[in-house]
């Protein structure tokens, strides 16, 4: 039986919710038979994996180092098979700039959006100016969860000491219904629409208990649902993710077929016990453990050598 190394936690924002992901999956394998071994990465990785010499290495990390290519490129070195997409379609997706490049020459939509250094994002809050008309939204250019997300309707939103990286996507602001579509073999599994109380899915509307109703499959028209659902898959196979991905839109209901914009997508997404994928599965009548076998059965080194 095949011996998988569960790869989780880290030294990412989303430390915490790749452990939980991680756990439940090394839970699944160990049901399923596998021998599992769990490593939370640090400098001493791929010593580790050398020790361990697992047949495959399951990535269940979010975030830095774990979304971005850097562990992919890890274990291409080592040519040791892996879950989920390789480098390139990772560091693509993980950045959401490239990302837009994509979707627009899919001629898929995305809300306006520039690119701001810190010092300038700053010196112009500081001024009581902004660089941008409201309501507009500050994002990290990489990072997943929702992590340093602020939405900004008036100078007062702007919490300049999260500021915490060099640069900024800034994106004109889309009020509506937050969809989210996971891709499963090549195939859109449904539609989720995500209900939460606050001004926008943060990361307590994405993983705490109760945070958020899972709407499935969302309340929006057929036109639309099917535009999502063709969206998110043209995507998934422009990027070249392997087996699953998450793509994430908004809907501006008011201007009805023209208002659907793509946010960004996942190659990693969460499986922890408030994530989306795991919902999205069952709707379309797979369990954890199907997404998770299938992972395992397609996990290999992405170079040819």
């Amino acid at each position: 039986m095949k011996h998988v190394v569960v790869l989780m936690g880290g030294s990412s924002t989303e430390a915490e919710v790749s452990v939980v992901s991680g756990t439940r999956v090394a839970s699944v394998l160990r049901e399923l038979g596998y021998t599992v071994t769990v490593v939370e990465p640090d400098k001493n990785l791929a010593l580790r994996l050398a020790e361990l010499s697992p047949n495959v290495v399951f990535n269940a990390l979010h975030g830095t180092y774990g979304e971005d290519g850097a562990v992919q490129g890890l274990l291409e070195i080592m040519r040791i098979p892996y879950t989920h997409s390789g480098i390139t379609s990772s560091a693509i997706a993980f950045n959401k700039i490239m990302t837009k490049q994509i979707a627009s020459q899919l001629n898929i939509q995305t809300p306006h959006h520039k690119i701001v250094q810190k010092e300038a994002l700053v010196d112009l809050i500081t001024n009581g100016e902004h660089p941008m008309p409201l309501p507009y939204v500050i994002k990290p250019i990489s990072d997943g969860s929702s992590i340093g997300v602020q939405i900004v309707y008036d100078i007062s939103d702007v919490d300049v000491n999260a500021l915490c990286r060099d640069q900024f996507l800034l994106e004109t602001y889309i009020p509506g219904k937050e969809l989210s579509v996971a891709v499963f073999k090549n195939e859109a599994l449904g539609v989720l629409e995500l209900s939460y109380k606050d001004r926008f899915a943060d990361y307590n509307a994405k993983y705490a208990e109760g945070g958020s109703t899972h709407i499935i499959p969302a309340s929006i028209s057929k036109e639309i649902y099917d535009k999502v659902a063709k969206q998110s898959t043209a995507l998934h196979q422009a990027l070249g993710c392997s087996v699953i991905s998450r793509s994430d839109f908004k809907f501006d209901e008011s201007k009805g077929a023209d208002g659907l914009y793509f946010l960004e997508i996942n190659t990693q997404p969460g499986l922890t016990f408030t994530s989306m994928v795991p919902d999205l599965l069952a709707y379309a009548g797979y369990e954890l453990k199907d997404l998770i076998k299938e992972l395992i059965a397609q996990a290999k080194c992405h170079i040819s050598v």
